[in-house]
């Protein structure tokens, strides 16, 4: 499927196929809309999703869009994974070591 519907549904498999199309098809700006919107959707990063699309993208600007294709699918924007259980954090006073 193309990519919005394979997002829209959070499909790993197909959204991996569509990006990997778009990688080597269409323009950066589009690509940057369309990542943009769905890293945005996500909270479940606290926002670093659409941090690393800005960043990624300003990358690619640097280094080529030859690089694109990767990146693009690095991203994890679905990732499938929704936690069952509230992750805990262990906090520690400073300066102690864990065991």
């Amino acid at each position: 499927p193309p990519f919005p519907a394979a997002m829209d549904s959070w499909d790993v498999e197909a959204a991996d196929a569509a990006t990997a199309a778009l990688a080597r098809s269409a323009p950066p700006g589009e690509l940057f809309d369309l990542y943009a919107h769905y890293a945005s959707r996500d909270f479940r990063d606290i926002g670093h999703k659409i941090i690393y699309v800005s960043n990624s993208f300003r990358a690619l600007e640097v280094i080529g869009w030859q690089h694109a294709e990767p990146v693009l699918r690095s991203y994890r924007i679905v990732d499938g994974t929704i936690a069952e259980e509230p992750v805990v954090v262990e906090r520690r006073p400073a300066g102690t070591i864990p065991d």
